[in-house]
């Protein structure tokens, strides 16, 4: 899998209850210095990933990320195995801790069809 990454949302992956962050984080003192559509010239970083079936990949902004640990948003993951129930619920808490930039969480699941 590759990465392409432009900014402020975060992607990790999610195997056998451990988490690796997939994109790097572009903050400086709390704030966001680097996304899509800033600047006159975009910057991507473009990463390699190995995935297996059953791998989770989260997406998430940094309205989720401010709001919540890499550590809590693998156990929403882990706690639901219905992928609905988790983003429903990382967007819930994350609203509920005062969050009040963009607020969203799109998990992939990782299948093979041979």
């Amino acid at each position: 899998m590759y990465v392409f990454h432009a900014g402020d949302t975060t992607a990790l992956l999610i195997r056998d209850g451990i988490f690796e962050q997939l994109t790097a984080v572009h903050e400086l003192n709390g704030a966001v210095y680097r996304y899509f559509g800033m600047g006159e010239s975009l910057q991507i970083d473009i990463v390699q990933h190995v995935i297996e079936e059953s791998d989770r990949i989260l997406l998430m902004p940094d309205g989720v990320t401010k709001a919540l640990t890499p550590k809590e948003i693998l156990t929403f993951s882990e706690k639901h195995h219905d992928k609905s129930a988790a983003v429903t619920e990382i967007v819930n808490v994350s609203r509920k801790r005062g969050s009040q930039n963009d607020i969203t969480a799109m998990v992939i699941e990782v299948e093979f069809d041979l």
